[in-house]
């Protein structure tokens, strides 16, 4: 019934690259047996392009870079050590990306959690935690005024107890943009009055 939610502060501009480089070789050699020169190998080629990557961010050493296919993979990686962290706590969660909402059945529970869970951010991860979504949630069924926002979605629960999912207004409003956007006509093109859209 209570939701704690939170993302990592500009988690792509801020991951220490070292760090990530630390965890790819451990896990390369921990969980894929990977030979030491294999690992040397791979490891070489990822720091080279994350120097590239660096070189157009605002502060070298740090951050992956947003757009590539790596970034997803590179972002799973490093927080891997919270999912496994979250677990072995018993902490009920889903993470996508670094957004990451727990539950808990009292905000009592909720607040008992979260020095914790921000001292492991802090401390292990060496990240920061976006303040403004920091939040911590009574779900309240049939007031969908109190469900959360996660990803492109709202969650709440109906009156009946069923959740209810449902697509954000941003996000609806974002999309309506994309598709005037990318359906803008030329100026000198009329639109017939019939035409079905």
């Amino acid at each position: 019934r209570v939701v704690l939610r939170f993302d990592v502060t500009s988690f792509n501009e801020t991951v220490d690259q070292a760090i990530l480089l630390k965890i790819l070789k451990s896990h390369l050699r921990r969980v894929h047996g990977w030979e030491k020169a294999d690992v040397e190998l791979l490891v070489g080629l990822i720091a080279s392009y994350l120097s590239r990557v660096g070189e157009a961010l605002v502060s070298p050493g740090r951050g992956i870079g947003m757009g590539s296919s790596l970034t997803p993979w590179f972002t799973n990686l490093y927080l891997d050590q919270l999912d496994r962290f979250l677990d072995s706590a018993g902490y009920h969660f889903v993470r996508y990306g670094d957004d990451v909402a727990m539950f808990f059945e009292t905000k009592k529970q909720a607040d008992a959690a979260s020095p914790a869970i921000r001292a492991f951010i802090h401390d292990v991860l060496r990240q920061g935690i976006s303040e403004p979504k920091w939040t911590i949630k009574k779900l309240v069924p049939g007031k969908s005024d109190s469900g959360i926002d996660f990803c492109l979605f709202r969650y709440s629960i109906a009156s009946d107890g069923q959740v209810d999912v449902r697509i954000k207004d941003a996000t609806l409003e974002k999309t309506r943009r994309k598709i005037r956007y990318l359906t803008r006509l030329p100026g000198d093109v009329e639109v017939p009055e019939d035409a079905m859209f």
